[in-house]
């Protein structure tokens, strides 16, 4: 879970790094959504003491369920059979993202080829 957790998140710190125009802007950009993302996936506290608003977009966003399944395991003891289903969103969708990076990437390069 914290592999899928950790590709997820240089999946889209690569395409954060392609809506930026410069290092610097890519590098605050990084931040502020990092810290977002760290408090809105459960980082910092517990979904369930989250709002409700905050916990919907929780429950939503990839990179929390492989936080959530890695503090199931870590921290109740939770066996991985109990797991599977959870294993089988965070695995599809970092190969998702993965995909769409790459695929932007792919295309990203290709236009600045051919000028």
């Amino acid at each position: 879970f914290i592999v899928c957790g950790a590709l997820m998140s240089m999946s889209i710190g690569s395409l954060i790094s392609l809506i930026s125009k410069t290092w610097s802007s890519a590098s605050n950009l990084a931040t502020v959504l990092g810290l977002l993302l760290s408090f809105t996936t459960g980082v910092w506290f517990p979904i369930e003491w989250m709002p409700q608003p905050i916990r919907v977009l929780a429950i939503i966003f990839p990179p929390a369920w492989s936080i959530e399944a890695s503090r199931r395991i870590l921290v109740f003891e939770t066996v991985m059979e109990t797991l599977i289903l959870d294993a089988i969103k965070i695995f599809s969708s970092t190969i998702l993202l993965l995909t769409v990076a790459l695929i932007s990437y792919r295309t990203m390069i290709r236009r600045y080829s051919e000028y």
